[in-house]
């Protein structure tokens, strides 16, 4: 009937997005706030660079295992509240085609997902993510983050952001 009921329809469930609850989205001395986890003997490095022009974090692979949780990179101390909208948003490429899985879980003891868990490409041309999530419980200790063990090809990220909001 009206540009108003269709916005009102369309906006169903949306919350305004707060600020970005993450400490250096940008990369730009990611070893203060990022963690980057090696686990049985995977291997990878970080360091800041450009790709096509654009400041991030490249990651290279030194040692796969083929188990995607071995490497990780992540953000932790978050705090969800169960039933909260949530969004993740970023920008990711690789020189080759690769998966790359995106989650929010528990940064400690049983590490349960708390809504997010995706698998996502990363290719040559830049891609811009923006994913939504409901958190499934309170967490005063969740993390954001990648893992990234399955495969050996390298990848970059720039502009990661985590709002209370969707």
């Amino acid at each position: 009937g009206s540009t108003e009921s269709l916005v009102a329809a369309w906006s169903a469930g949306s919350s305004k997005l707060s600020e970005n609850l993450l400490n250096n989205s940008d990369f730009i001395e990611w070893q203060k706030s990022w963690f980057l986890e090696q686990h049985s003997g995977a291997k990878a490095t970080a360091s800041n660079t450009e790709y096509k022009g654009k400041a991030g974090l490249f990651i290279e692979l030194t040692q796969a295992d083929g188990t995607e949780w071995h490497l990780q990179l992540n953000q932790r101390g978050l705090k969800l509240a169960e039933g909260e909208h949530y969004t993740v948003a970023f920008e990711i490429a690789a020189p080759q085609e690769r998966p790359i899985s995106l989650s929010v879980i528990q940064a400690h003891d049983p590490w349960e997902n708390l809504g997010l868990y995706r698998a996502i490409s990363a290719g040559p041309e830049r891609k811009q993510y923006r994913l939504t999530f409901t958190a499934t419980r309170n967490d005063d200790n969740a993390r954001v983050g990648f893992s990234f063990g399955n495969q050996s090809q390298a990848f970059y990220v720039r502009n990661f952001r985590f709002y209370h909001g969707a």
